[in-house]
């Protein structure tokens, strides 16, 4: 692997975690962030001042330590909110059952929800109107997409994140999501979401409009391209005059520059178009 990662024009990265564990691999590197496929229409919130959010988080077995981490925020936060005789909202978890006694004593009302395929997880967020998407310090959790926060925000669901990671790069603290660094800033953020309706309601708007202009695959694609044609070697030398066999000069024509195709739609459409026929088995 990093024979060929040296041999290669540029090794590039699904998230800026991975730049300093690998870069040393190959001195050219890009950092190519995870897309959706499709973004659904945003369907419709309640905001009714009176009316409790729900939260929710999803996770496999491999997620344990990062649910023990949620579950003790939680229950912080819960406790000190029944001190002051607030009613609990309602968490929703999608993960094994093993993983859900973790949130047995966080002070909230849960509801276990089976685990499925991706279609399934992408369903339960439609039900959300908070999510988390908590991470570790260590190497692995750093290293890994901010794919939470985007599959959220295209259900509706305000991601709350670790201040870490990817999501420092993924997340406009405030305005597209709400990131944290501790208990305190956990809870804070937490708040501002359930007891504002409205703001909770632009933080989502914002976050769906993020991800239709920057995180679906035609976005990606273009970035690709823009990247890839500045690449040396990979695209022809700018015009110059050669002569040719009846002693008239011709001219070898420039590539696109990489600026041009990156506000052709067309190019973005057939780009994907591509990638879908590829996916389907299909190599016309």
């Amino acid at each position: 692997i990093a024979e060929l990662a040296a041999a290669s024009t540029m090794v590039q990265f699904s998230s800026h975690g991975l730049r300093p564990a690998y870069g040393h691999l190959n001195p050219r590197q890009g950092v190519f962030a995870n897309q959706l496929d499709a973004l659904p229409p945003l369907g419709p919130r309640c905001i009714d001042p009176g009316s409790l959010p729900v939260l929710g988080w999803a996770g496999s077995a491999g997620h344990a330590d990062a649910a023990m981490h949620l579950a003790t925020l939680l229950a912080s936060w819960a406790r000190r909110r029944r001190d002051l005789g607030q009613a609990p909202p309602v968490l929703r978890l999608m993960c094994a059952p093993l993983i859900a006694r973790l949130f047995d004593g966080c002070g909230l009302r849960t509801e276990l929800h089976p685990t499925g395929d991706f279609a399934s997880y992408l369903g339960f967020l439609s039900g959300l109107d908070l999510g988390f998407a908590c991470i570790g310090d260590d190497r692995f959790s750093l290293g890994r997409s901010d794919g939470k926060f985007i599959e959220m925000a295209s259900r509706g669901a305000v991601c709350v994140a670790s201040d870490l990671g990817e999501y420092r790069y993924g997340i406009d603290d405030g305005r597209t999501g709400l990131r944290f660094a501790d208990a305190q800033g956990f809870g804070g953020a937490l708040d501002s979401l359930v007891d504002d309706p409205a703001a909770r309601m632009r933080i989502r708007s914002a976050a769906y409009d993020h991800v239709a202009r920057h995180r679906l695959h035609t976005h990606g694609a273009l970035e690709r391209i823009a990247v890839y044609g500045a690449l040396p070697g990979l695209h022809r030398e700018p015009a110059v005059r050669r002569p040719g066999g009846d002693g008239v000069s011709a001219a070898v024509p420039a590539p696109p520059a990489a600026a041009d195709l990156a506000i052709d739609d067309k190019v973005a459409e057939r780009v994907l178009a591509a990638a879908l026929r590829h996916r389907e088995g299909r190599h016309d």
